[in-house]
């Protein structure tokens, strides 16, 4: 929860008065027992990214793996879950979504998020998936958007040679061009989403296309820490929205 807290301590800075509130896992919707709800989950997971149909098959081995996440002892970090369709469990498992602004639910997992993309016929890892409620992936901000090109022609050009330890050596060589599991960058870049789940929930359009603001739509990981790092700042049109909504602006999609 460390994490989840200080992205939420840097957020506040930036949305005060709208109140954060983090907690952990916690259903109170949908009746279903522990069996049906780690069932469900096993039954999300992609086992061939080309395959839009293909998921794993329920088993005791993996109802008890959900389970053991679902109690927080183990973790679910790089397995992949079809995005959309767990939206929709965790709207089962939440309940009722409070109306916005009333209350606006993001849900943050280790769990690695995927989408089925038509222009390639293909999933693909993201970071966040926009709806009521948004999801968040910590494993997502690692493995979504691309590392430097020179690293994949590097990776391959070591592989070719036959060299041992690779990832080590491309670490050094690429050092801060990509973010590693805990980063300390990490929490800047979650607040930098958590934003812009709040822009989906008021506006239903989460990005911005300068580079330099954070709801930018990074498909690279450098431009995904210039956004949320380097510059680290929403831009002038963005800033004033966000001002607009912490004074209380009308959710543009509700009817009025």
């Amino acid at each position: 929860m460390s994490l989840a807290n200080d992205a939420a301590g840097l957020l506040k800075e930036r949305i005060n008065p709208i109140k954060i509130k983090v907690q952990k896992e916690h259903f109170s919707g949908e009746s279903i027992d522990l069996d049906e709800a780690s069932s469900a989950f096993v039954k999300l997971r992609i086992i061939d990214p080309t395959n839009r149909d293909a998921r794993a098959i329920d088993s005791f081995a993996l109802r008890d793996f959900e389970k053991r996440i679902l109690h927080g002892i183990s973790r679910a970090r790089g397995v992949p879950y079809e995005g959309v369709g767990l939206m929709k469990l965790y709207q089962r498992l939440i309940g009722t979504i409070h109306a916005i602004p009333e209350e606006v639910i993001i849900v943050l997992t280790d769990r690695l998020i995927m989408t089925w993309s038509d222009d390639d016929l293909r999933f693909h890892a993201r970071v966040a998936v926009f709806g009521f409620p948004s999801i968040i992936s910590t494993s997502g901000i690692i493995e979504a958007p691309a590392r430097p090109r020179e690293y994949y022609l590097a990776k391959q050009a070591l592989s070719i040679q036959g060299v041992s330890g690779i990832e080590p050596i491309l670490a050094k060589q690429f050092e801060g061009r990509y973010l590693e599991p805990d980063d300390d960058r990490t929490k800047q870049i979650l607040r930098g989403y958590l934003l812009q789940c709040l822009f989906y929930a008021y506006n239903i359009e989460p990005f911005c296309k300068d580079r330099n603001c954070v709801l930018f739509n990074a498909h690279w990981q450098e431009e995904m820490i210039h956004a949320q790092v380097e510059s680290e700042k929403l831009c002038a049109k963005h800033e004033a929205l966000l001002e607009k909504i912490k004074d209380g602006l009308p959710v543009k999609w509700l009817p009025q």
